[in-house]
């Protein structure tokens, strides 16, 4: 223990020493004003409110609309000492649950550069009779930014979402980050006090490797000392295999960055041949001709800078699959392990069908919401997957059966056209096609297609746009044009 304390000791020292040079990063970033997002249990929290690279700033402005749910009171707001006759003076008003910020210039009004700074902190107290889970928009309005000559500036502002939940690196309960927080999990480490509870335990996994240890009170002590201001993570775990002249599609999801995410390959990364990666969207899409085994490390970026990565293997294959059955959403309570289906019907290129077992990669239910589990099926080498909806205790969510009966496809090849028949329950009232489209660029992009109605429950659709093997979804919806079924099918 001695020894993990000693680590600690010499981080702090190392990164206070660190934290002038810190420019460099911060000033790569956009002008921008944004409200944090913050996570909290029963009590108060605070949100802050943050200015980065604003050139020749005299007088600014904004408001903070009423929080979207009513768990959350609007308490108070704390200036820093920059903004509370530091470099600025600052007049904050609260009126009902609306906050609204003036602030100028102390030197006279003369312009101020703000690479980056803390206006102050927005606190709120959370119910204790809210569900966990429960979220609320924090909107940045009415924005005003200017020099001394009264010009307005130019910048983006993001808003803030408070949610009641256990804050990530939160192992000891406070609604805060601290270096008490990251000793508590170098005595875990140490096997001299070890952790008990999922939430708790999850928390402390503050990379998301699943696995607690000194990395972990690392990156806490890095967020502490400002080198970074956010936990950023790669949800996904498993990515699915890649089957030979057939078109991949698979989405990578982050969390606890500040949106919007930029991806990229890792230094000396290579991915399957023909498959490309969308900087914007996390997509890896194409089609691979190449059968091999490939390792690869995936980076993701948020606006602020933070970044993380994640280390993933694939295999490109020939599969003899034509298709495997799309499942249905399941719900669990959070912190509990869902049921998932044991098998899965797969039918082959020989119009053969069979169940094949399923091995499930555990998932994180620890916060309410929709998250992704997924599978190896049999010895296929195929993945399959399955939405799993984490509800509060005693709030559990209606999911809508599936109401798409049955899916006919042929492929024309004398006119390249794909023509797809579905026949739907009686609540469908519109049905779409959504696909990853190639353009002129040679780029892909997610386009939807409408279906046309046909009568006596069956819709139909005949066009050129997409491509043999190719995976996509079908959507219908209801009357209202409330989406009730999303399936996923793979063309002939």
């Amino acid at each position: 223990m001695r020894k993990l304390m000693m680590t600690l000791l010499v981080f702090v020292l190392t990164t206070t020493l660190m934290l002038p040079g810190m420019s460099d990063a911060a000033s790569s970033r956009s002008p921008m004003i944004e409200v944090g997002s913050v996570s909290g249990l029963d009590g108060e929290v605070k949100v802050p409110i943050r200015l980065h690279n604003l050139s020749r700033l005299s007088t600014g402005s904004f408001k903070i609309d009423d929080p979207t749910s009513s768990a959350f009171e609007l308490e108070r707001f704390e200036l820093t000492p920059m903004f509370d006759g530091g470099q600025f003076n600052t007049t904050p008003r609260k009126d009902g649950e609306e906050l609204y910020v003036d602030f100028i210039s102390s030197d006279e009004g003369n312009n101020v550069n703000v690479e980056e700074a803390t206006i102050g902190y927005i606190v709120y107290d959370i119910s204790e009779s809210a569900g966990k889970g429960t979220q609320s928009l924090l909107s940045l309005e009415e924005v005003s930014l200017q020099d001394q000559s009264g010009r307005d500036q130019r910048f983006e502002r993001f808003n803030g979402m408070l949610t009641k939940e256990r804050p990530m690196g939160d192992v000891l309960g406070t609604n805060e980050v601290n270096a008490a927080q990251a000793l508590r999990i170098l005595q875990h480490v140490s096997g001299d006090n070890p952790l008990s509870g999922y939430d708790v335990k999850n928390s402390a996994d503050v990379d998301g490797d699943g696995n607690i240890a000194q990395a972990d009170a690392m990156k806490i002590l890095r967020n502490v000392t400002g080198l970074e201001d956010s936990f950023i993570q790669i949800k996904t775990n498993k990515l699915p295999n890649v089957l030979l002249d057939q078109e991949y599609h698979a989405q990578l999801q982050a969390d606890f960055g500040a949106e919007p995410y930029t991806w990229s390959r890792g230094r000396g990364s290579r991915l399957p041949s023909g498959i490309r990666l969308d900087s914007e969207t996390g997509v890896l899409s194409g089609t691979s001709t190449r059968e091999g085994e490939y390792s690869f490390s995936i980076e993701v970026t948020d606006r602020n800078g933070n970044s993380t990565s994640k280390e993933f293997k694939v295999n490109a294959i020939e599969s003899n699959v034509e298709s495997i059955e799309s499942l249905d959403p399941v719900s669990v309570e959070a912190g509990e392990t869902p049921t998932l289906p044991s098998s899965v019907e797969v039918t082959y290129k020989d119009g053969s069908t069979a169940q094949e077992d399923i091995s499930w990669t555990p998932v994180n239910t620890s916060q309410t919401g929709t998250i992704v589990a997924t599978g190896d099926v049999g010895d296929t080498g195929l993945t399959v997957s399955i939405e799993v909806v984490v509800h509060d205790d005693g709030e559990e969510p209606y999911i809508a059966e599936d109401q798409i009966v049955s899916v006919e496809n042929d492929y024309l090849s004398l006119l390249s056209i794909h023509t797809i028949e579905v026949n739907v329950k009686k609540a469908v009232y519109k049905m779409d096609v959504e696909a990853q489209i190639r353009t002129d660029s040679g780029r892909t992009r997610k386009e939807s297609i409408p279906m046309h109605y046909e009568g006596n429950n069956k819709f139909s659709l005949a066009t050129p746009r997409l491509v043999s093997g190719q995976t996509i979804t079908l959507i219908a919806y209801d009357e209202f044009g409330d989406k009730i079924t999303e399936k996923e099918y793979r063309l002939k």
